[in-house]
């Protein structure tokens, strides 16, 4: 509240401070105003303590459905509490919280590929928050099946091989190892399969045998084996047709023989036989090589009646 001085005179005697010549009592008021208020220091906040964020992998590379845990580590020159994230690329993909100076959170839904990993540290009330560097961590797919097609072959013909994966290789790209396989079928020790690719493809060649015989292989990679078999088959006469299927006597057909299978070098040898006299054959046709099928001539003599000839 403010205040005020009232000064006082008597009117017999000359003002100590006559302002206005009057003879009269005068006061003079002052206003000294407030007293100034001592400031109130503001207090200077405490800086909080930096902190860093490591992040490391027990796994890596790791396989598609491994669990893989990722440990988060914070450095600070104060106590810590919080909680700390982590991403795989800007995904979240599971939280922890801090205990002492380290996190962990363990995962084995990551896919197939390279994914980029960090570590986030909330900070807290005396300590700035943190993030790790990124961790790339690369999960291999899984070798999901060998497949043989055709899964039979004549002998000395060829069947394809196909590795697939889970998912695609990574850089680099992967070698299947390949065993089994003897003298009647064999195939390379091993397939690749190029990077970012999910199949790789080879090749089984066979020799020729006298009677049905199986022949076992195995394709394995990052300790995962895929089985298949190849049935090799001795060479036979798959089938026999005539075109056309009937004819006046006198005129002439074709005839076709097909294997089961490419003959090999050199051809394969067809006997030929007529169970008429009415249409004639020869006594064998060769299929060529690589072929499987050969056609040869038929021909026919007049006949009083029907004649079924089988040939």
């Amino acid at each position: 509240t403010p205040t005020s001085d009232f000064y006082f005179f008597s009117p017999t005697s000359q003002p100590i401070n006559d302002l206005n010549g009057n003879q009269s009592a005068n006061f003079v008021l002052s206003y000294e105003g407030e007293p100034t208020p001592t400031p109130t220091p503001t207090p200077t906040p405490t800086p909080k303590a930096t902190t860093s964020t490591t992040l490391v992998s027990s796994l890596n590379p790791s396989a598609s459905g491994q669990s893989v845990t990722f440990t988060a580590s914070v450095s600070s020159t104060a106590a810590m509490t919080g909680q700390v994230q982590f991403l795989d690329g800007s995904t979240l993909i599971g939280t922890a919280t801090l205990s002492g100076n380290s996190a962990a959170f363990a995962s084995a839904a990551l896919v197939a590929g390279t994914h980029s990993i960090t570590a986030v540290y909330s900070g807290d009330a005396d300590s700035e928050s943190s993030t790790s560097a990124p961790l790339s961590q690369v999960v291999l797919p899984l070798l999901s099946s060998l497949v043989l097609n055709p899964k039979s072959v004549a002998g000395t013909n060829s069947a394809n091989g196909t590795v697939s994966l889970t998912g695609q290789a990574p850089p680099g790209g992967v070698t299947v190892t390949l065993t089994g396989g003897n003298s009647v079928a064999s195939a390379p020790p091993t397939v690749a399969i190029a990077a970012g690719a999910d199949t790789g493809t080879f090749t089984i060649t066979s020799s020729e045998v006298t009677t049905t015989t199986s022949v076992h292989f195995e394709a394995t990679w990052n300790g995962i084996t895929k089985k298949a078999t190849l049935t090799v088959l001795p060479f036979a006469l798959k089938s026999v047709t005539v075109t056309p299927a009937s004819v006046n006597g006198g005129v002439s057909a074709t005839g076709k023989v097909t294997l089961n299978g490419a003959a090999p070098a050199g051809g394969k040898l067809v006997l030929l036989a007529s169970d008429n006299a009415a249409a004639s054959v020869p006594d064998n046709v060769t299929v060529p090589e690589g072929s499987s099928t050969a056609t040869f001539p038929i021909s026919t003599t007049a006949v009083d009646d029907d004649a079924l000839t089988t040939i």
